[in-house]
């Protein structure tokens, strides 16, 4: 239940942080670095190729770690550029 409640969480954060982000200084963010491809279509193609493969639950965890990684990147990223 963790596994599944973390993925979820990732792919809320992520959308929320681009959107955010955009709020706050009003351009959309992109990565100055080295970024973790975790958008809508790399979790939806995860999800196809694991659930192939009969493996649901490896793919939520690699959503969950891969998703919370880049949501934590875009966080440091965002405070080490803007001096938060």
């Amino acid at each position: 239940m963790l596994i599944e409640f973390l993925a979820l969480l990732a792919s809320l954060m992520i959308s929320y942080s681009g959107d955010k982000y955009l709020a706050s200084y009003g351009v959309p963010y992109i990565s100055p670095s080295i970024k973790i491809p975790m958008e809508r279509e790399i979790r939806l193609f995860i999800i196809f190729v694991f659930s192939l493969l009969n493996m649901p639950f490896l793919a939520l965890v690699v959503i969950a770690v891969m998703g919370n990684l880049e949501v934590l990147r875009r966080l440091i990223t965002v405070k080490v550029s803007h001096g938060l």
